[in-house]
C-alpha cells in the first residue's frame, strides 16, 4: 500500500473480506483521581484490596454476562467495563481513545495557539531553542529528524518540525544525588524555554502537570488489569522521564518520494498520550489483522492512548506495540493555503532505574502454558516481542548477530532498544 493512499477509519470496523478492529473511546472518568492526593486513603481511585477484588470479580461476572452485581458495586462495576475494554485494545490493537481524562480541553487550544506562535517564527529564532542532548529536547527542524530508524529502516527525513520538552526539574531539583548519576544524566536536565514567547513556558508546564495527573491515573487503571495491585506502578514512575513533544506540520510544497510526515515506526517508551487538532493530514495505525492502514481522526474531548515497546517488553508480549505513522494530507489538501497540523504527544518514561523485568502474571498464557521471558541475554527472544521489520508490520524474527541486552532497567532497556534499531539500519545498506 502507498504511504499516502487513503486509509480506513479506526474508529469505526471497515468492510471487506476482514472486519476491521476497532479503535474504541473509552470513558476512564471512574478511574480518575479527584482532587486529593493519590496517595491518602480517601482518594476515589485509589482502592484497598477489598475493593480490588470487588472489581475483578465484577470483571468476571462482567465477561460472562452475569448480571449478578449489588447496587452497592456500581462503580466497580463501571470500572470493570473499563478494564475489559482496556485489556481487549491493548492485547489486539495497541491504541484506544479516552475520554472521561479530567484534562482542561481550553489549556490544549491555548498550548496549539502558542506552539503555533512559536513554530511560525524564523528559522533562527527557533534555533535558539535547539541544544544537543541524550535524549530528544528542545527544537528540530523540518526534515531533519527520521523515526523509521526506530524500525531499523532507512526513509527519507520525517515532513515535522518539534519542541520537546521534559520533566519540570528544578536546578536545585537536579543537585539531588539521584539525578546525578551516569545513567540518570542520560534521562534527566534542565529545559530550555523560548524568550520569545513566553506564554509557552506556563502553558507547557500546565500542561505537563496535567499529563503527570493523568498518566498516574492511567497506570493505576493498567494495574489493575494486569491484576497487580493499583500502586505497583508508583514507585517505578515517582521520578519518571517523559518527554513532552510539540509537533507542527507545515504545508510542503515538493515532498521527496515516500517522503511523509512522519515514517512508519512504534514508539521506544511505556505509553504515548496524544491530543491532536483537526487539521487535515493525520495519524494512520497498521491493522495487526489485516495490514491495513487505519486512520485516527481527532474526536471531540478525547485523547489517543497508544502502547509504547518498553510496556510491550514489560508484559512479555501481551500488550501490543502497533505500527503507526503520520501521512501527508490528499492532494487535493495540500495546498500553499492549508494550515499547518498540530499535536502534542506526551511519551511515558519510567524512572531511569526502575527494573522492568516481566511482570508477575505475564510470563503465563491463558492455559498456564509457561511462554518467552526477559532471559536470554542475547536479546533474540525478546527482539521477537518487538514489531520490527519492514514498516508495513512483517517483523523479521531473525537477527544474525542481535545487540547484548541488558535490559533488567529502564535505561537499559531503551539503550539496547535503540542499540537494536541502530544495528538492523546498519546491516539494511
Amino acid at each position: 500500500m502507498s504511504e499516502n493512499s487513503d486509509s480506513k477509519s479506526a474508529s469505526a470496523e471497515g468492510g471487506g473480506d476482514h472486519d476491521e478492529q476497532e479503535c474504541v473511546v473509552i470513558d476512564i472518568s471512574p478511574f480518575v483521581e479527584d482532587d486529593c492526593d493519590d496517595s491518602t486513603p480517601s482518594s476515589r481511585s485509589t482502592m484497598n484490596r477489598t475493593e480490588h477484588d470487588e472489581l475483578h470479580r465484577c470483571m468476571h461476572a462482567h465477561a460472562h454476562a452475569q448480571d449478578d452485581v449489588s447496587s452497592s458495586s456500581v462503580l466497580s462495576e463501571r470500572r470493570a467495563v473499563v478494564v475489559s475494554q482496556l485489556i481487549h485494545s491493548f492485547e489486539n490493537l495497541g491504541f484506544l481513545y479516552i475520554t472521561g481524562h479530567g484534562v482542561d480541553l481550553e489549556l490544549i487550544a491555548q498550548l496549539f495557539a502558542r506552539s503555533e506562535q512559536f513554530f511560525s517564527q524564523s528559522e533562527s529564532e527557533k534555533r535558539k531553542c535547539s541544544y544537543r542532548a541524550p535524549v530528544p529536547r528542545g527544537f528540530i527542524g523540518l526534515d531533519r529528524e527520521n523515526f523509521a530508524c526506530l524500525a531499523g529502516e532507512t526513509k527519507p527525513n520525517d515532513l515535522v518540525e518539534k519542541l520537546r520538552f521534559g520533566p519540570m526539574l528544578s536546578a536545585d531539583a537536579l543537585q539531588d544525588p539521584y539525578y546525578n548519576t551516569r545513567d540518570a544524566k542520560t534521562l534527566c536536565f534542565a529545559n530550555m524555554w523560548p524568550e520569545s514567547v513566553p506564554e509557552l513556558q506556563p502553558l507547557v508546564s500546565q500542561y505537563f502537570e496535567a499529563m503527570e495527573r493523568l498518566m498516574r491515573t492511567l497506570l493505576r487503571l493498567f494495574a489493575v488489569a494486569l491484576n497487580l495491585p493499583p500502586s505497583f506502578f508508583r514507585d517505578k514512575t515517582d521520578r519518571h522521564t517523559s518527554i513532552l513533544s510539540l509537533n507542527r506540520y507545515p504545508f510542503v510544497a515538493h515532498p521527496k518520494r515516500n517522503q511523509i510526515r512522519i515514517a512508519p515506526h512504534t514508539d521506544l517508551d511505556l505509553f504515548t498520550i496524544v491530543a491532536q487538532d483537526a487539521e487535515a493530514g493525520g495519524l494512520e495505525i497498521l491493522s495487526p489483522l489485516t495490514q491495513n492502514w487505519l486512520s485516527v481522526p481527532p474526536l471531540p474531548d478525547a485523547l489517543v492512548v497508544n502502547v509504547g515497546d518498553a510496556l510491550t517488553f514489560w508484559t512479555n508480549g501481551k500488550w501490543r506495540s502497533t505500527m503507526h505513522r503520520v501521512v501527508l494530507p490528499p492532494p487535493q489538501l495540500h495546498t500553499p493555503a492549508l494550515r499547518p497540523r498540530h499535536s502534542l504527544a506526551f511519551f511515558v518514561g519510567a524512572n531511569y532505574d526502575a527494573p522492568i523485568e516481566c511482570l508477575p502474571g505475564c510470563s503465563e498464557d491463558s492455559d498456564g502454558k509457561e511462554v518467552r521471558k526477559h532471559e536470554d541475554s542475547d536479546g533474540q527472544e525478546i527482539r521477537k516481542l518487538l514489531p520490527l521489520g519492514d514498516g508495513v508490520g512483517q517483523t523479521d524474527t531473525h537477527d544474525a548477530h542481535p545487540p547484548q541486552c541488558d535490559a533488567t532497567t529502564y535505561i537499559g532497556w531503551r539503550r539496547w532498544r535503540v542499540k537494536l534499531a541502530v544495528d538492523r539500519m546498519k546491516s539494511a545498506k
